[in-house]
C-alpha cells in the first residue's frame, strides 16, 4: 500500500511540474506578443505665427486612441507601439501623418490650407492671387507638368483642368494631332508669353511655369478670337541670385493596352478564318487547323502580334537649364531632348523608327528704368 501511494505522489508531482512549465511558457509567449506601449509628448505650432495651437486632434492611426493639445499646444499620448503612426488634424489646416519610429517626443508644425489661395494666377490683363479671382479660371503649375513622360502638352493636361477636353486622335511619334477645347466649344486661342501662337504642343514642359485657362468674360480682353476660351502659357523666367543649374530626366515605356487573342497563335487565327468562310458560304480553307501547334515545322504556330508590334517602346525626356541674375538683370537658358520610339516593328530589326525633338529657349529680363522692363525671349 505504501508503494502505491509513493508512486501516485511522484506521478502527481511530475504532472504538476509539467503543467507549471507549460503555463509559464504560455504566459511568456503572451508577454512577447503584446507590443510595448510608448508614452509620447510634443508640441504643435502654427507655421505662420510660430505659436502653440490648442485643440489639435491627435489620433493613433487605425485605433481609437487619441488626445488633443492643451492651451499651449502641448500634448501627451500613450501609443500602442513604437511603430505607430500619429495623425494630426485641425479644421482649416492640412492633416499630417507622422510615424513614431520609436521616438518619445514629436514636435510638428501645422500648415494652413488657406496658403494655397495666395497662389498667383495669370489672367488676360496681368496676374492676381487665386483668392481674389472672380472669373472662371483654372491653372496648372510647373510641378504638375514635368512629372509625366508624354509626347505633347495636351496629353499632360488631360484630366487636370475642369472643363478641358483632350482627345488623342493618333499615337504616331512626332504627330501632334490631339484635339483640345473647352467643353466641346471648339478650338481656343493659345497665347504664349503674351504672343498668340498655334504650335504649343511641342513646347518642353520643363520650360513652362504655368498654364491658365480663361473660360468666361475673363477672356474678353482678347476679342472675338477668344470666343471659345483662352489658354495662357507662361514660360519660366530667371531668378535673382546665384547661378542655378537644373537637370531633369524622365523615362517611360509605351505598350499596346489591348489586342485580339486570335493574333497570338495560328490555331485561334485559323479558326477565325474558317468561321468567316462559313458565314460567307465558301469552303473552309483550313480544315486541319488543329495541326498548327508549332510542334511540327510544317505546321508552325505564329504569334502575329509580336511580328507587328514591340512589347515595350521607350520614351524619354532630358532637360538642362541655367538661370540667375541680379535685381536689375535676370536670365534663363535651357535645352532639352525628347525621344520616342515606335511600337511598330520594322522589316529590318536594326532600323527602329521613332521621333527625336530638340528644344532650346532663352530669356533675358532687364530693368532699364524704374517701371520700365525689357524682355528678350527666344524659343525653338
Amino acid at each position: 500500500m505504501k508503494i502505491k501511494i509513493a508512486i501516485l505522489f511522484i506521478a502527481f508531482s511530475v504532472t504538476n511540474i509539467l503543467a507549471t512549465n507549460v503555463l509559464a511558457n504560455i504566459v511568456a509567449g503572451s508577454a512577447e506578443t503584446i507590443p510595448q506601449q510608448l508614452s509620447v509628448t510634443g508640441k504643435v505650432t502654427d507655421r505662420e505665427t510660430g505659436e502653440g495651437m490648442p485643440g489639435v486632434n491627435i489620433q493613433v492611426q487605425g485605433t481609437m486612441v487619441g488626445t488633443i493639445t492643451d492651451i499651449d499646444g502641448n500634448y501627451t499620448l500613450t501609443a500602442p507601439g513604437k511603430d505607430a503612426v500619429l495623425v494630426f488634424s485641425f479644421i482649416g489646416y492640412e492633416n499630417q501623418e507622422i510615424p513614431l519610429l520609436g521616438r518619445t517626443s514629436v514636435d510638428i508644425t501645422m500648415v494652413s490650407e488657406l496658403e494655397i489661395l495666395s497662389e498667383v494666377v495669370v489672367i488676360g490683363y496681368g496676374t492676381v492671387k487665386k483668392v481674389n479671382q472672380t472669373g472662371a479660371i483654372t491653372s496648372v503649375q510647373s510641378e504638375a507638368l514635368a512629372t509625366y513622360t508624354v509626347p505633347d502638352i495636351s496629353t499632360t493636361l488631360q484630366g487636370r483642368m475642369p472643363g478641358l477636353r483632350v482627345m488623342q486622335i493618333g499615337g504616331e511619334p512626332g504627330k501632334y494631332d490631339s484635339s483640345v477645347d473647352i467643353r466641346g466649344w471648339g478650338s481656343m486661342l493659345v497665347v504664349i508669353d503674351g504672343v498668340p501662337r498655334s504650335d504649343f504642343q511641342s513646347l518642353d514642359p520643363n520650360s513652362i511655369a504655368s498654364i491658365s485657362i480663361l473660360k468666361d468674360a475673363s477672356a474678353a480682353v482678347y476679342g472675338v478670337k477668344a470666343a471659345n476660351g483662352v489658354m495662357l502659357i507662361t514660360t519660366k523666367q530667371g531668378e535673382a541670385g546665384k547661378v542655378k543649374i537644373n537637370v531633369n530626366s524622365t523615362y517611360g515605356v509605351q505598350r499596346m493596352s489591348d489586342y485580339p487573342v486570335s493574333l497570338t497563335n495560328s490555331i485561334d487565327n485559323l479558326i477565325l478564318l474558317n468561321e468567316a468562310a462559313l458565314v460567307a458560304g465558301t469552303p473552309i480553307p483550313y480544315p486541319d487547323y488543329e495541326k498548327y501547334t508549332g510542334e511540327d515545322p510544317n505546321f508552325p504556330s505564329v504569334n502575329y502580334w509580336d511580328l507587328v508590334f514591340r512589347q515595350n517602346a521607350p520614351i524619354s525626356r532630358n532637360a538642362l537649364s541655367i538661370d540667375g541674375g541680379s535685381d536689375k538683370v535676370k536670365y534663363r537658358f535651357s535645352v532639352s531632348n525628347f525621344s520616342q520610339e515606335d511600337v511598330w516593328r520594322q522589316l529590318d530589326p536594326d532600323n527602329i523608327s521613332g521621333y527625336n525633338r530638340y528644344n532650346f529657349g532663352g530669356n533675358i529680363s532687364a530693368e532699364l528704368y524704374k517701371g520700365l522692363v525689357a524682355n528678350f525671349i527666344i524659343t525653338g
